[in-house]
Parts: C-alpha cells; sequence; structure tokens
C-alpha cells in the first residue's frame, strides 16, 4: 500500500510543479499559451512518471513521451523556432527593465500568435529532471529547488505583482517536497505523509495569501535598495560583456555577411517579394539613435507605390508638392490651438556613411520635404525635432498649405488606389464576402483585422508560386512577414477606394538620452494611408499575426480608426512584432510629429556600442527590397541553400533533435546508475555496504526471484545489531546477490534483459 501511496504522492508534485512553473513564466513574461498546452503537460508528466516509477513501463512510455512530441511538432500549425525566439526576446526585453521596474514589460510585444508548442517543449525538459530527481534515494529537495528557485527568482524580478496561486502552488510544492524527505524509499510511508497533510498546508498557505497577496505587494525601502544593487550589478556584467570583442563569425555564415539595410534590402528602389529572406543581414548596424524622451517611433524612409504582383516599384514621386509635410503641420496646428495635447522630442541620428534618404520620425517638419521620401543630400548625421501628439485630434492644416492638399489629394486618389484588374476584381469580391465596406468609419482597423487574423509570422516563409502575392497571401498562404502583410493590406485598401502605399523604415525602441544601435534587424515595413485634410497616416498591419490549430488568433485591435475628415485616424506605429522587429502601430495619432525642426547639423558625438531591441526586429529601411543580397566574392550562394534546406526539413531535425536529446538523456541515467551502483558496493563501511547490497537485492527482486537469506542476514545485523560485520559475511552477501542476479537475468526475455541491465546499470 505504501509502494503506490508514495507512486502517487510523487505523481501529485510532478503535476503541481509542472503546472505552475507554465502559469508563472505564462503570466510573467505575457506569453500567448492555448488551454490545450495544459493538457499535453499533464499526458506527458504522467507517461515520465509511469516511465521512471512503474519500471517495467520505461520503454513504452518513454516511447509514448516522444511519439507525443513528435505529433505536437508535426501537426502543430504553430512556428517553434519563432515561438522560441519569441519566449528569447522577452526574457530579453523585460529583464533590462529592472528589478520591480515601474517600466519593466513595456517594450516588448510578442509576435507568435501562441507560444504553446515551446512552453511545452521547454517545461518537457523540467519533467523529465523532476521525475528523476523524485525518484532519487537522495538530495530530493535540494535537486528539486536547484530548477525551481531560479525560475522563479527570474518570474519575480520582472513582476511586481506575481500571480498568486503559481505561487501558491509551488509553495506547496515546496512544503510537501520538504514533508515527504530527502530521499525516496518505495515502501516508505512519506506518501502517505504528504497525501494527509496535503489539505492543511493548502489551508495555511490559502489564509497566508488571503491576508497578504502578491497582487497587494509594495515593496519596502529594504526592498527597492536591495532590487537597486541587484540592478547596478547586472549592469556591471552588461557593460563587462558589451566591450568584450565581438565573435560575429560564430553566429553568420562565414564568407555570406550582408550589410545590406533589411532582409529584403537590394540596394534599388523596388521591392521583390519573390526572393526570401536574407537572415545574414540581421546584425548589421545601420545607424545610432539618440531621442530625449523614452518610447518607441517609426523612423520612415521610403514609399512605394506601384505594385507590380510580385513586389512593388518606386512610386511616382510629385516633386511640386511637399506632402509629407502635411500631417506633421496639422500636429503643430493641433498643438497651436489646444486641439491636441503634444510632446516635443529632439533626435540625433548619426551613420558611418551617407543613404540615399533621412530617416525620420513621423510628424517631423523638415525643409525641403518630399512626396516619397526626404532626400539625404549626402547627411550621415542629422539632427530635428519630432511632436508625439499622446492625445485629441489632428488640427486643420494651414491656409498655405490647404490649396496644394486639395491638388494633392485628387492625384493620390487616382494613383494610389491604381491595382491589376485581376488583382482589384479577386479583392473586392473577397472584401465583399466578408463584410468590409469602405464606408464604414473603422474600416482600416476592420481590413487590419482581417489580414492578421489566422496569419502566421514567419520569416523563413519560402516564396509564393503565384505572381499575384497579395491574393495569395489572403486566400492560400497565410504566412509570411511584415512586406506580406503590409502588400496585402495596401492592396485590399486600394480595392476599397482608400488611398495607400507600402512605406519602409525602422522601428527604435530608445531611452532618453542613450545612444541605440539600430540594425538591419529591426528594418520593418508598413501601410500608409490617406486621410483627406491630414495627409499620409502610418497604419502597422504585422502586429498579433499568429495561429493556434483551432484557426487563429484575432490580432489585439488599436481603437478603431475613421476616415472621415472629423474623425482621429488610424494608427501610429507603436509597438513590436517579436521574432523581427515588425511593430505594431496604435489606433490614436501617436506615433512621432515635429515641430520647426530640421535635419541638418552633423553629430560630432561618437557612436556608442549600446544593445537595443533590433533582435525584435527585421525589416528595413530605404530602398527596400524582399531579398538577399546577390553573392559576393564568388559565392555561390551555398549560406542561402543550407538556410534553405534548414527550412523545408525543420519538422524532421526539430525530430531527430527531440529523439536525440531522450537518447542522451537515457545514456546519462544508465551511466549514473552504473556509476552510483559501483560506489555503493565498493562502500568501505562495512555497515554501510550490507545495506546497500540489501537495496540492489530489492531492485532485483522487481524482475523476480526471493530475497537471500545471506544478503537479508547481513543487512538485519548492520541495521539492528551493535556488533560489527566480518568480511567473511559481506562476501557471502554479495556472492548471493550476484547469483540471484544471473539467476533473474538468466530467466527473462531478451527484450526484459536488456531493460533489466539498464534498470541495474550492468
Amino acid at each position: 500500500m505504501n509502494r503506490w501511496l508514495n507512486r502517487a504522492a510523487n505523481l501529485f508534485l510532478m503535476l503541481l510543479c509542472s503546472e505552475c512553473l507554465l502559469r508563472l513564466i505564462q503570466e510573467s513574461f505575457h506569453l500567448t499559451v492555448a488551454p490545450r498546452a495544459y493538457a499535453w503537460l499533464a499526458l506527458l508528466c504522467v507517461l515520465m512518471w509511469a516511465a521512471v516509477f512503474l519500471r517495467r513501463c520505461f520503454i513504452p512510455c518513454v516511447s509514448a513521451a516522444v511519439g507525443v512530441l513528435w505529433y505536437l511538432i508535426r501537426y502543430s500549425k504553430e512556428d517553434l523556432s519563432g515561438e522560441l525566439l519569441d519566449i528569447l526576446l522577452a526574457v530579453r526585453s523585460y529583464w533590462p527593465g529592472g528589478f520591480w521596474s515601474e517600466s519593466s514589460g513595456t517594450a516588448f510585444q510578442p509576435s507568435a500568435g501562441s507560444h504553446t508548442l515551446a512552453l511545452i517543449l521547454i517545461l518537457f525538459i523540467a519533467v523529465v529532471y523532476l521525475a528523476m530527481v523524485l525518484s532519487g534515494e537522495s538530495v530530493r529537495i535540494s535537486l528539486s529547488l536547484l530548477l525551481t528557485l531560479p525560475i522563479v527568482a527570474l518570474c519575480l524580478a520582472v513582476n511586481r505583482n506575481p500571480p498568486a496561486f503559481p505561487l501558491l502552488g509551488l509553495c506547496l510544492f515546496w512544503a510537501e517536497l520538504i514533508i515527504g524527505g530527502d530521499g525516496y524509499r518505495p515502501s516508505s510511508a512519506a506518501g502517505r505523509a504528504v497525501l494527509l497533510t496535503l489539505l492543511p498546508c493548502l489551508a495555511v498557505l490559502g489564509v497566508s495569501l488571503y491576508f497578504n497577496s502578491p497582487s497587494n505587494y509594495v515593496p519596502e525601502n529594504k526592498a527597492l535598495m536591495l532590487s537597486q544593487r541587484l540592478e547596478q550589478l547586472r549592469g556591471s556584467f552588461s557593460s563587462v560583456w558589451e566591450n568584450m570583442p565581438k565573435m560575429p563569425q560564430l553566429f553568420q555564415v562565414p564568407g555570406y555577411q550582408s550589410d545590406a539595410l533589411s532582409g529584403w534590402d537590394q540596394g534599388q528602389d523596388t521591392l521583390d517579394l519573390s526572393r526570401p529572406y536574407d537572415f545574414s543581414a540581421r546584425a548589421h548596424e545601420v545607424f545610432t539613435f539618440r531621442g530625449s524622451a523614452d518610447g518607441t517611433l517609426y523612423l520612415r524612409g521610403r514609399s512605394l507605390g506601384s505594385y507590380t504582383g510580385t513586389g512593388w516599384s518606386k512610386a511616382e514621386e510629385r516633386r511640386d508638392f511637399q506632402a509629407l509635410n502635411y500631417a506633421a503641420c496639422a500636429v503643430s496646428s493641433a498643438a497651436a490651438s489646444g486641439s491636441g495635447s503634444v510632446l516635443i522630442c529632439d533626435f540625433a541620428i548619426s551613420a558611418d556613411r551617407a543613404y540615399d534618404t533621412l530617416y525620420l520620425p513621423y510628424f517631423t517638419l523638415t525643409a525641403p520635404s518630399g512626396d516619397i521620401a526626404v532626400p539625404a543630400e549626402g547627411k550621415s548625421a542629422y539632427t530635428g525635432q519630432c511632436l508625439l501628439l499622446t492625445g485629441g485630434s489632428f488640427g486643420p492644416l494651414p491656409e498655405s498649405l490647404q490649396w496644394e492638399e486639395l491638388q494633392y489629394r485628387s492625384f493620390a486618389r487616382e494613383y494610389y488606389t491604381r491595382l491589376p484588374e485581376s488583382t482589384r476584381a479577386a479583392l473586392t469580391g473577397l472584401a465583399q464576402k466578408n463584410g468590409l465596406n469602405a464606408a464604414d468609419g473603422s474600416i482600416l482597423a476592420e481590413v487590419v483585422e482581417y489580414v492578421c487574423r489566422g496569419s502566421i509570422y514567419d520569416l523563413g516563409v519560402d516564396p509564393y508560386p503565384d505572381d499575384d502575392y497579395a491574393l495569395y497571401f489572403l486566400q492560400n498562404a497565410r504566412r509570411g512577414y511584415c512586406i506580406h502583410y503590409a502588400t496585402a493590406a495596401c492592396c485590399l485598401y486600394r480595392a476599397l477606394g482608400i488611398p495607400a502605399r507600402v512605406c519602409e523604415g525602422f522601428l527604435v525602441t530608445a531611452r532618453a538620452g542613450s545612444e541605440t544601435i539600430v540594425r538591419a534587424a529591426d528594418a520593418h515595413a508598413w501601410v500608409e494611408v490617406w486621410r483627406d485634410g491630414v495627409g499620409w497616416i502610418p497604419v502597422e498591419v504585422t502586429y498579433g499575426a499568429g495561429s493556434s490549430e483551432d484557426g487563429g488568433s484575432d490580432p489585439s485591435l488599436p481603437e478603431s480608426v475613421q476616415t472621415d475628415d472629423g474623425a482621429d485616424q488610424s494608427s501610429v506605429p507603436e509597438t513590436q512584432e517579436s521574432g523581427s522587429s515588425d511593430t505594431r502601430m496604435e489606433a490614436s495619432p501617436d506615433g512621432g510629429g515635429t515641430g520647426p525642426a530640421e535635419t541638418t547639423q552633423p553629430q560630432g558625438e561618437g557612436i556608442q556600442d549600446s544593445e537595443n531591441g533590433a533582435e525584435n526586429g527585421e525589416h528595413e529601411q530605404g530602398p527596400a527590397n524582399t531579398e538577399t543580397p546577390k553573392p559576393e566574392d564568388g559565392h555561390d550562394g551555398t549560406g542561402e541553400e543550407k538556410r534553405g534546406f534548414f527550412r523545408k526539413h525543420r519538422t524532421l531535425l526539430t525530430v531527430l533533435g527531440v529523439l536525440t536529446a531522450a537518447v542522451l538523456a537515457a545514456v546519462g541515467r544508465y551511466l549514473y546508475v552504473q556509476n552510483r551502483r559501483r560506489r555503493r558496493l565498493s562502500e568501505p563501511d562495512g555497515r554501510l555496504r550490507a545495506i546497500y547490497q540489501y537495496r540492489e537485492a530489492q531492485r532485483v527482486l522487481r524482475f523476480g526471484g526471493e530475497m537471500p537469506e545471506a544478503v537479508l542476514t547481513a543487512a538485519e545485523k548492520a541495521s539492528f545489531s551493535p556488533h560489527s560485520i566480518s568480511d567473511e559475511e559481506l562476501k557471502r552477501s554479495l556472492d548471493a546477490l550476484n547469483a540471484l542476479t544471473e539467476s533473474v537475468q538468466s530467466g527473462l526475455s531478451p527484450l526484459r534483459r536488456l531493460l533489466f541491465r539498464y534498470h541495474l546499470g550492468l
């Protein structure tokens, strides 16, 4: 009876710990987990428990666990690599926020629609570890704490108000673990004690939680001082790490490193969607950015206007209009008239070379400006101001620009609604089928929702087998990254008669007074929509991309954007896409806008190598293009072929990785048991050696046989008699143990004999 109570107690401890860790990690880092994750994790717990505690079930249960993982990886619609990267970015984004920092957790927005698969795989490793630790004959408590305490400490460090119930469950796990003892004895009464004290422990912890809920916790001065010291320590380690010599060759393919401005940049004024993403460009440092305020800004580069089916060509530029200044003037007018609340942000950008265009926040006044881009005119460093519209609405344009805006409006409605006739007809039918009507006040947000719903964000997507990428994305693929989302949304807007164009640039998440390195990984593409009386307004269409097995998850939409002249207009870019720097724009005009700022003075300050949220990005600037740069120096493109091979065989490689990990774990367990058996049977203390021989005999008896009299007599004498045990008695006990082992082994089938030898470490 005690044997089964012990097993039941250990199963309860495994389920309690794993489920609470899953909930704690999910809520601390704001990850998305489907409810089925808890059921799958519980199933894996049961299988690993049976494999370890029901010895005859080891091989079938381990095989079943591997089969479950293979099923999840093979048939899940989720992107495992994107989820894992998202989790790493979440940890990286939240951790620098500081211990109990007010701003902790504000910089990260997940790009994957769900993190279910990645968290199941990560916690499966914890489940295997727990099963091995709880079955150990010693140090169960310390090894269990070695797993759980660091995870809990990391979650508490980034979460000022941690979730109460996962913490309650983990406290219950620790309490019952201590009650159960530091070693597992199959026939002891430890399991009975765990199950009997379960309700009393839960009641004590529940009462404590009622009066001291973590959600109501306010740190005292001592706690804040400790957190500040820990933050200083973290900053010291970060400084040391940043000053260490960089070794990019460890992370990039030798001979295939790109200095492209984005993963699709071709150095031209076109965007070619028919080429795969260039991962070698991600680490390229484009420029540094310094701002006078904390926050996230979208730096626009240039707009693309003519849809070719497989990409975009350079827009027709009207040099007689300064259309990029219209929205900035509307923000300035709002500030002057008091119809909007505005924050002024000074910024400075510095690069090691001059690009074709200037990268400027939205609502920046420049003189002269342009229609699709602001020419750089050879400048590699420039400064300016942008106005952030934090509340209210746009103001009227100055009278000097109203006539010009009317003229440009007619041009925008004619040119920026052009589409191939086949594309227009198909998208018009798609819009009617899904209830998208240009007359709706929230049509901009509705299009964003439709494009993102059920779509999967994937940098490794292969080129589409079609000559109309917008239509193929919406009807077939539903997989891609920012340029695919932006292309689909822009064409859909045009089909509805709304002037729209694709814009390329960068996302920058900066801290006031600090330099931020902007890399090609931070490049991004979004849509600009024309609003009468205001000008070009940015609309983010990539955020929230992701899907689940039940059909996808809806994006978290910004407030609805209205298209009539008097209403607040859509989105100003604001948050990111993770795993790539695709980011999201908010529905309120909150992006960057400027006052009378100019972009001219060269920066004399040096460029400091500081970390940025650059890993979160993927889009890039200026002459945008979707493809990897052509191989240079005679390189034949093997790096790209290797990346294509890994993308195509990702499932197979993942399964092989899981199988390899399982084999390594099995081999590690066998070596551990073998070494422990050898050490015990050579124990110098005679009493302990007799007891260990008895325990080894018990392990053999699980496969059959009877306890030898010599082994039992020696163990009883060692345990209960004050007399010492002679060498002859120990030798008789050992000979009897060996004879029992050989006798039991010879009577087993080949498969059970293999399991027997593995179980005992023979």
